[in-house]
């Protein structure tokens, strides 16, 4: 069995770990006349996947379908979230 010698490292070394992998990368901004897939529309609405495809069955969130593909429109987006419309 090994034991740290100094424990307080390997905390430290965890804690910078973990706080790298919850941050976000930076996204462009949302273009209302754009479509995006429910993974971007979820980056956005900082929301999980799993919540935008909830949003779009009951409703809450419009959708494009093209065959099994889904896209949202970026004023949906927009609109769920409250984001001011930055139309280029």
């Amino acid at each position: 069995m090994r034991v740290h010698s100094a424990p307080t490292q390997a905390i430290s070394a965890f804690a910078t770990a973990r706080s790298v992998l919850k941050t976000r990368p930076a996204l462009p901004p949302l273009d209302v006349a754009q479509r995006y897939t429910p993974e971007e529309a979820a980056a956005y609405l900082r929301s999980s996947r799993w919540s935008v495809f909830q949003d779009l069955r009951e409703g809450r969130l419009a959708s494009i379908r093209e065959g099994r593909r889904v896209w949202i429109p970026g004023s949906e987006i927009a609109r769920r979230s409250r984001l001011v419309e930055t139309a280029a």
